[in-house]
């Protein structure tokens, strides 16, 4: 069956003509692919691995794999943070896949189905639990005071957090907590018992995510 295929087409379109192709027993993808994308996601990829990692996405309109090289989004280091603007149809209806593998042999990956809403901003985080994989995606959020800087805090384990010697918290594995509110950036924050320098990092006034695991500081990234 052929189609001429235009950048423009309205949602009402796309549903028809996806229909039509699945009804001939075609791939929906390249119509998918040529269409003008009229919704749009900001992600930060952290990858908290010990070893480099690919990030990939894709609405689940889309019937190839989200680890096919079309879906890449950005390789991301070993404790380091990568930028990425995700672009949709409507007619995914926010309906999405994020994936992440290992850059040098593919021996390990994970995918996650989620909704991602239209320009919205993202953390997605990698980070290790056992022998797997995980990922963890949540808002951004600034809560910016004069004089001080706020962080909150990422761990991939349980451990207590302290703001200037006392203990006020405690993380929970694979999920983001705080905001906490710091004066001293050498020396106001431990978790784990782990001290998080943070002076080389931080402005005073504004807002910080912290990535650690049992053994310290992994990453520190504004909140933007």
């Amino acid at each position: 069956m052929n189609m001429v295929i235009t950048k423009q087409l309205n949602v009402g379109m796309i549903l028809a003509l996806l229909l039509a192709v699945t009804a001939c027993g075609g791939s929906s993808d390249k119509i998918i692919d040529n269409t003008h994308k009229d919704k749009h996601a900001d992600i930060s990829f952290i990858n908290g691995l010990d070893s480099s990692v690919a990030f990939h996405i894709k609405t689940r309109l889309l019937n190839r794999d989200v680890f096919d090289d079309k879906q890449k989004a950005v390789d991301v280091p070993r404790h380091g943070r990568s930028d990425y603007r995700f672009r949709w149809i409507s007619a995914s209806k926010e309906r999405s896949q994020i994936g992440v593998i290992n850059s040098y042999d593919s021996s390990q990956s994970l995918k996650l189905n989620l909704e991602i809403k239209h320009k919205g901003n993202y953390w997605t985080i990698a980070w290790q639990s056992g022998d797997g994989y995980r990922l963890a995606v949540f808002n951004k959020s600034s809560s910016d005071e004069a004089g001080r800087f706020s962080v909150r805090v990422f761990s991939n384990t349980v451990q207590e957090v302290s703001v200037n010697d006392s203990v006020v918290a405690s993380t929970v594995e694979g999920q983001v907590i705080g905001p906490f509110s710091i004066v001293d950036c050498a020396a106001g924050l431990a978790v784990g018992g782990n001290v998080i320098d943070l002076c080389n990092e931080v402005v005073y006034g504004e807002s910080y995510l912290a990535v650690v695991d049992a053994g310290g500081k992994l990453i520190v990234v504004p909140e933007q």
